[in-house]
């Protein structure tokens, strides 16, 4: 088989080749023709031929290095290693809604993020600056309606009280002379928090037939 002519001068991708180099010889015994290259950002390198003509190698590596940077960087909020306070917030709602992973997830089942939120930090944090502005001193992202989702027009800045005040957990509901709020129900009656929510506030159950009726098994609190 005729030798293949690669000049010097000719160019791979960010690669000029400058000459030929040692032949490599692999393990096995094959003798691999290498090529003496000038990269682009100045660096020199010896590769082999073959994966410069199949286009396997295209730069020594600085294409590789840039490309992982910028996808890194492109929002600026994990620096250094050092992430944000918000995409420490969007990665601690992913985790918690759409990963299930929270160990409070089973009593928040129908909670989910909205799905451009969750496919994309930039949309979250562009929502958050154009809506709500910077994080205020003390305050944390919440739910207007803790019963709602983590989506466009239910979420706020607010203060530890504020979001104390507004936890699903304080409905209270009084049964028998007896009120306790929906979670101390939920335990005492072995029905998730989520179900006894559904059946008095969405189905209109009433509060006897709520806390009476036997729960199914997804409704079967797991705490």
């Amino acid at each position: 088989m005729a030798k293949i002519d690669v000049p010097p001068g000719t160019r791979f991708g960010r690669l000029t080749v400058t000459g030929e180099a040692e032949l490599y010889r692999s393990p096995g015994g094959a003798t691999l023709r290498r090529l003496a290259c000038t990269c682009d950002c100045g660096n020199t390198i010896e590769l082999l031929m073959c994966h410069l003509r199949n286009g396997h190698t295209q730069s020594c590596g600085c294409f590789r290095v840039e490309t992982t940077s910028k996808r890194h960087t492109t929002h600026g909020h994990t620096k250094g290693g050092d992430q944000s306070i918000y995409y420490d917030l969007w990665c601690t709602i992913k985790s918690k809604v759409v990963a299930r992973s929270h160990k409070d997830a089973d009593d928040y089942p129908h909670v989910s993020m909205d799905k451009a939120w969750a496919d994309s930090f930039e949309v979250f944090y562009q929502y958050l600056m154009d809506n709500l502005g910077p994080r205020p001193s003390k305050h944390s992202l919440d739910r207007i309606d803790t019963w709602g989702n983590y989506e466009p027009g239910n979420v706020r800045w607010a203060t530890a009280q504020q979001q104390a005040q507004n936890t699903r957990r304080n409905r209270h509901i009084t049964y028998n002379g007896e009120t306790k709020i929906l979670s101390q129900w939920a335990r005492e009656t072995g029905i998730s928090p989520a179900a006894l929510h559904s059946r008095i506030y969405t189905l209109n159950w009433s509060v006897e037939r709520a806390l009476t009726t036997p729960a199914t098994a997804k409704q079967k609190n797991r705490v």
